[in-house]
């Protein structure tokens, strides 16, 4: 599939990450994880999927043990991402309940990283039919995100539209809405925005919605 995948809004944290860690000197065995999101990022907006999960997968291997959970769960997302993109709908769920239990363990329920992780989670389910539990995990991820998340950024556009989604069916007038709310914030964003490419599929997206 050649289509970006939906939930690659946080690829700018990859940027992040390793402008903090690659500003040094000398770059140390131990960082080597971070040249692998670096490629990684890369090979996501060549278009290269098969490859760019690979260096995630090698990122995550070589991950140490310093990084908090946060960390490894944002690798964990991006392998998640590109599993529902090539329609490894089951691996990105098991990859996304294996995340929900870390950030659980580690007391970070009502953050914004369990947020995305169980909006992917959402995705991950309703690709597969599981429609009961995607409502909840969507509802949830949206709760969380309202006490976390600045209500105009990508990431809650991104909430919103994954709540619209699997709300297609059951409850169109409330999909519609929330649809309606990303699109909002997604034009305001423009193309300022760090995730310009990702913004526009999401609102092809919509648009089936708003049809």
């Amino acid at each position: 599939m050649s289509e970006l995948p939906l939930h690659m809004q946080n690829n700018y944290l990859a940027v992040f990450f390793i402008a903090l860690f690659l500003a040094r000197p000398t770059l140390q065995a131990k960082d080597r994880w971070l040249v692998s999101i670096e490629r990684a990022v890369d090979l996501i907006h060549a278009g290269n999927y098969s490859e760019a999960q690979r260096a995630y997968g090698e990122a995550l291997a070589n991950l140490p043990s310093g990084p908090d959970v946060q960390t490894r769960v944002y690798i964990m997302s991006q392998l998640a991402d590109l599993d529902l993109s090539s329609g490894h709908y089951a691996l990105a769920e098991s990859q996304m309940r294996d995340a929900v239990t870390m950030l659980a363990a580690a007391g970070k329920e009502r953050t914004r990283e369990f947020a995305i992780v169980l909006g992917v989670l959402a995705s991950a389910l309703e690709e597969q039919g599981k429609y009961a539990e995607a409502c909840e995990r969507a509802k949830l991820a949206l709760s969380i995100g309202e006490e976390t998340l600045p209500p105009n950024s990508a990431y809650f556009a991104i909430l919103l539209t994954t709540q619209a989604q699997v709300l297609r069916a059951t409850n169109p007038r409330r999909a519609l809405i929330l649809a309606r709310r990303s699109m909002e914030i997604f034009e305001r964003l423009g193309e300022r925005s760090v995730i310009d490419l990702v913004s526009s599929y999401v609102s092809d997206r919509l648009k089936e919605l708003l049809l």
